[in-house]
């Protein structure tokens, strides 16, 4: 007797006589959590890796997500450091783990809306649901007009507010049903931060914008749901040593302020994420800032910039 297979259709049987019957079985590994789910995109070294690390101490299955990745288990030393690329999506996450915390790395290009997609998808199919998406990826080029080719003012605008834009897009859906909360990190709106990095600043306060044009949206939908931007005003990171250290060898020995990177993450995980819902949860639609008091640290507490608070305030 002959079976037939439908035409684009493969056989779960092996269909040569000669061979032992087989099924092959597809299995499809599903972790649904109870806790919050946060999506962290940008994770995988400074301020990202530390707020990564920080909601999952705090109760978070966290998504670590960025474009590096590396074989964890062969990194040495272990931890890396938090500030170079040999700190990866895949070692945050074994740190995560070994803290004894749920976390799944996902590698994501946000140039790529698609792959962005896969990335949202991949979390809801691990874990069920999501509640945070903090946005920390970023390029970074500070020049004048005159010094900024045009594919590099492209990169910048497509991993600063297009890769903020479709995340939103993508994860907002799902935020929606959990009253969730995104937090972006990008600056206050005021015309000192243009000065030098044209191209850099469209996009970066252009990410500004969608904060505060969503915060506005949720609160006249009636969603229960809140936005808020975080800047730090100084901060280590590879991308903006690497970039100065190119221009001036001995950029990275006057940069001594990793303390902020838990700073910044504490506000994530403490301020901005607890007491209220939706639009009344503290900083909805604001831009923050952080300080810093001659190298010492960050200043106590974040804090409106100000005079300039009016053009940071939320919904109106």
């Amino acid at each position: 007797m002959s079976s037939s297979v439908p035409t684009g259709q493969e056989p779960l049987l092996p269909s040569s006589p000669h061979l032992a019957p087989t099924l092959i079985l597809r299995i499809e590994t599903l972790t649904m959590t109870s806790k919050p789910v946060a999506i962290v995109v940008g994770a995988s070294r400074g301020i990202g890796r530390q707020i990564a690390i920080d909601l999952a101490k705090d109760g978070y299955a966290v998504v670590v997500a960025a474009k590096t990745t590396s074989d964890a288990s062969t990194a040495s030393p272990f931890p890396p450091n938090p500030n170079s690329p040999a700190s990866t999506i895949n070692t945050v996450e074994r740190e995560i783990r070994q803290a004894g915390h749920e976390a799944t790395a996902i590698a994501v290009d946000v140039r790529d809306p698609a792959s962005i997609q896969r990335l949202v998808d991949r979390a809801l199919e691990t874990y069920g649901a999501l509640s945070l998406l903090v946005y920390n990826s970023g390029a970074a080029w500070w020049a004048p007009v005159a010094s900024s080719p045009f594919k590099r003012f492209r990169l910048l605008q497509q991993v600063n507010p297009e890769g903020l834009y479709a995340s939103v897009q993508s994860a907002l859906p799902h935020l929606t049903r959990t009253a969730g909360r995104i937090v972006v990190v990008s600056p206050p709106i005021y015309s000192r931060f243009f000065r030098g990095k044209t191209a850099y600043a469209m996009g970066k306060v252009g990410m500004s914008v969608l904060t505060k044009g969503l915060a506005m949206d949720f609160v006249r939908e009636g969603r229960g749901m809140a936005i808020t931007s975080l800047w730090p005003a100084v901060v280590s990171s590879t991308r903006i040593m690497s970039f100065f250290s190119f221009f001036f060898p001995f950029f990275p020995f006057f940069f001594p302020f990793p303390p902020l990177f838990s700073f910044f993450s504490s506000l994530v995980g403490g301020t901005l994420l607890t007491g209220g819902t939706g639009h009344r949860v503290g900083g909805h639609g604001k831009v923050y800032r952080g300080g810093s008091r001659g190298g010492q640290g960050p200043a106590q507490g974040d804090h409106l910039l100000g005079r300039r608070a009016r053009h940071s305030q939320g919904p109106r």
